[in-house]
């Protein structure tokens, strides 16, 4: 991603949060439109518990220049292996902790609400999402007012005849999604989608997950 012409660009619209406790090549990365928001805070958690440099998240506090409304957000990747063995799944739930942690404290700090967003490696069977909804937060493709019950996480694209990548999407539903947008505080989840364009499909096993939000 870092040696691709992705980053690059982006930098004409887009800034990029880049904490100095972040790795030099961070793999969570969190960008936002530098004309609509500035960043107040922002910052790093490795999961220390989790012998993976790249699972971590990047977070930030931003204010819309507009209203003046701040929001904390935060993008991460969990661990992955071994989906439903409880030593892998409780490394999981301690990902959800550190980051919950992080984000209570900002909440607290700012009086503002907070998202957070990536690929947990968690289903509906796990326990990662039990512990969200037990430490307050809300799960976006339940409770936002317009949503979806496709699954994200599709099969491995292939390489074709025509020497291209090529993906399929699931026919699985929204419990075996393994990426999730969480919320918590003053904030209204409008609209949950997933991107299952053919575009979307060719380059990941994952689509892209997104959802407006009105605070």
């Amino acid at each position: 991603w870092h040696k691709s012409r992705l980053f690059t660009s982006l930098k004409e619209t887009y800034s990029f949060v880049a904490p100095s406790t972040a790795p030099e090549t961070n793999l969570v990365p969190l960008i936002y439109k530098k004309d609509k928001f500035n960043l107040i805070e922002s910052g790093f958690i490795y999961f220390r518990d989790t012998p993976d440099y790249t699972k971590g998240s990047t977070w930030g506090v931003f204010e819309e220049k507009a209203s003046g409304k701040k929001l904390a957000v935060f993008c991460t990747h969990f661990w992955w292996k071994y989906q439903g063995e409880k030593p892998h799944d409780l490394l999981r739930v301690s990902n959800a902790a550190l980051l919950t942690d992080k984000a209570i404290e900002m909440c607290e700090k700012y009086n503002i609400p907070a998202v957070a967003l990536g690929d947990l490696n968690s289903g509906y069977s796990l326990p990662t999402l039990d512990y969200f909804k037990a430490a307050g937060w809300k799960l976006a493709e339940e409770d936002a007012v317009e949503t979806t019950k496709e699954g994200s996480y599709n099969h491995d694209p292939v390489r074709g005849a025509d020497g291209k990548y090529h993906g399929t999407k699931t026919t699985d539903d929204y419990t075996k999604s393994l990426d999730h947008i969480v919320f918590r505080g003053e904030i209204k989840a409008m609209k949950f989608r997933i991107v299952s364009d053919q575009y979307a499909l060719d380059v990941s096993d994952h689509s892209p997950i997104w959802c407006d939000f009105e605070v």
